[in-house]
């Protein structure tokens, strides 16, 4: 029954979003004033939030107040100049347009072009694209205002039909006992999916605030890879990190030679981790400070054996590479405690090997292209087999999202979650 009502609610919101869809597709006026409305209600809401933290003891009652009337004047100022609001929209879009085109110039020049990787050119294409688009919208917000609506319309329909065929996946899962026809994965918006980690992390310390426990849903069936999702309260880390552990080692990519970063630690040699998975997680949680949330899947004998060839694949495009602190002790046999970048810190407590890639598209890390999702999407995404099929899935936060609706879907694929925390007693 459990199963029915989850295809029930995921047929509802594909007839909803395709409803939606359509309404933008012929620009609505009704549509935009309930939206409009929506928004003014949603700052509302959010300064009513602050001014009951007002009487909180944990909160800062002046930063509180603060932000309660600049909601309250800006849900005003929404209600009052509806045609003032819907002209911001256009330049919202030309930003996250000019946005994309910077990363995708960066991403051909440094990752595409240096590597000489294949389709380089549909890169600097897309960032043409998108580089043109923004230029469009912001020469004449308000004449351009129906491109946008064409293409939030579009996007509806695109995810309200994915939806719907979630759905029938889900039905046909319980009604006949068998594994999906096809899954399909249509990923939110980069800016929204980067922030799920940071709300995440907020919920699970509101949590073991009550429950020092660890949170934990498994089955009988034994896990053979895990999904690990990193997540930090602020900073950069924030946004959160993904790694894959395959019977017992962890392979954890990212941009981990500390002398090779550009752009801030965006950019630089993609350097992969293969450490042992008890200590590389103590090493996270009671040292890094980092929450993880795991997810564990149950593989077939077959699926076990190509997993082993793609291991053997992803490392035939490496070579060893030692940490500072790694090369520190070879050369006088101790430990420098001076020596402290992430490497040498996992080093120094795990023992854990690196590899930095020689070609290929991990040779060059970018966070927003080549970023640790990749290496885990190399692996969970073989057509070969029927893993869990995250195509298209950007960020840790997107991951996070499909995961947790997979796992309450009782995909057969996702047999364990737990939570591993800087506030459990035990790990």
């Amino acid at each position: 029954m459990k199963r029915y009502l989850h295809s029930f609610s995921l047929l509802l919101s594909g007839l909803f979003f395709i409803t939606i869809g359509f309404l933008f597709f012929n620009q609505n006026l009704y549509l935009f004033r309930f939206i409009q409305l929506i928004i003014a209600l949603g700052f509302i809401l959010y300064g009513v939030s602050h001014f009951l933290s007002i009487f909180s003891r944990k909160r800062k009652p002046l930063i509180s107040f603060i932000r309660f009337l600049f909601s309250w004047a800006y849900a005003i100022y929404i209600y009052v100049n509806p045609f003032r609001f819907f002209i911001i929209v256009p330049y919202l879009f030309s930003f996250w347009s000019a946005i994309t085109s910077l990363i995708q110039f960066i991403n051909f020049i440094y990752v595409y072009h240096e590597n000489k990787l294949k389709h380089r050119y549909f890169i600097l294409l897309d960032a043409i694209s998108n580089l043109l688009f923004a230029l469009l919208l912001i020469s004449d917000p308000l004449e351009h205002f129906f491109i946008i609506t064409y293409l939030v319309g579009f996007y509806s329909l695109f995810f309200g039909s994915t939806e719907i065929i979630k759905a029938i996946n889900s039905y046909y899962m319980e009604k006949h006992h068998r594994e999906p026809l096809n899954r399909v994965a249509i990923p939110l918006p980069i800016f929204f999916a980067a922030f799920i980690p940071n709300i995440i992390i907020k919920r699970i310390n509101n949590l073991f605030e009550k429950d020092q426990s660890i949170i934990n849903k498994k089955n009988s069936k034994e896990v053979d890879m895990e999904i690990l999702i990193h997540l930090k309260d602020s900073g950069f880390e924030s946004f959160g990190h993904c790694d894959i552990s395959y019977q017992g080692t962890i392979f954890s990519y990212g941009c981990h030679n500390p002398h090779s970063r550009k752009l801030f630690g965006a950019l630089g040699d993609g350097v992969l981790i293969l450490a042992d998975r008890d200590a590389f997680i103590q090493h996270a949680v009671e040292n890094e400070k980092s929450t993880i949330i795991q997810y564990g899947l149950s593989l077939s004998p077959k699926q076990k054996k190509i997993v082993d060839k793609r291991v053997l694949e992803l490392l035939s495009y490496s070579d060893p590479f030692y940490s500072d602190a790694e090369l520190y002790y070879q050369t006088h046999n101790e430990d420098d405690p001076e020596i402290k970048d992430y490497l040498s810190r996992v080093f120094r407590h795990t023992k854990a090997k690196s590899f930095r890639f020689t070609e290929g598209k991990f040779k060059t890390y970018f966070v927003f292209t080549t970023n640790c999702v990749q290496v885990a999407d190399y692996f969970l995404s073989m057509k070969e087999i029927n893993l869990v099929n995250v195509s298209g899935l950007i960020t840790p936060g997107t991951y996070v999202e499909f995961l947790n609706r997979e796992m309450d879907a009782n995909n057969p694929l996702i047999v364990e979650r737990n939570i591993y925390s800087p506030q459990t007693k035990k790990k």
